[in-house]
């Protein structure tokens, strides 16, 4: 379990805009991951996507876009989840670095709750890791790709190991969370 909350920082080239705080707080639990990510921002800052119907949708990461990659900590297999502020989503399997199984839908969507909060938007997200065994360490990278509102884009992490945005770089996916054990809470 993480008491404290993890704060991600902008990548070095992307663009600094003050007021600006993103943290999260992650928990595993019997079937996945419960990961609450708190966003504050100037609210004349930020662009947000309009509603749409939930559900899935590819291509989320093009605009303000809460991220986590999980994979297996012995296994080059891993997961990408993009929760949009529209109420969509997208989960994505890769058998290694960038090489993607598919982009059908996920048959369990995660459980998505986005709530406004005076100093900006709070999301908790509850996704499934079927196929993942629940007696396995895991790696978490959490990211964010947040756009302004002249469209520029600004690339969040725990950590940044590259001179340019990677996301999908393990070494970025700092987080390593032990199997779940059923006392602990977010």
């Amino acid at each position: 379990m993480i008491q404290r909350p993890l704060s991600l920082l902008p990548h070095p080239a992307s663009p600094l805009w003050p007021g600006v705080t993103l943290d999260a707080h992650v928990q595993r639990t019997g079937h996945g991951l419960r990961i609450c990510y708190s966003l504050a921002a100037p609210p004349h800052l930020l662009q947000l996507p309009a509603p749409a119907l939930p559900g899935f949708a590819d291509q989320l990461w093009q605009h303000t876009c809460l991220e986590a990659f999980v994979a297996p900590a012995d296994n080059p297999t891993y997961r990408e989840f993009n929760f949009s502020p529209s109420g969509q989503y997208a989960e994505y399997h890769f058998r290694d670095e960038r090489a993607r199984v598919d982009a059908s839908p996920s048959p369990s969507a995660p459980r998505l709750q986005w709530s406004s909060t005076n100093k900006g938007i709070e999301l908790l997200a509850e996704v499934a890791l079927s196929g993942i065994p629940h007696t396995q360490d895991l790696l978490v990278g959490l990211t964010t790709v947040l756009e302004d509102r002249e469209g520029q884009l600004s690339h969040w992490a725990l950590h940044h190991p590259k001179d340019r945005p990677d996301f999908h770089d393990r070494r970025g996916w700092t987080l390593r969370l032990p199997p779940h054990h059923p006392s602990h809470s977010c």
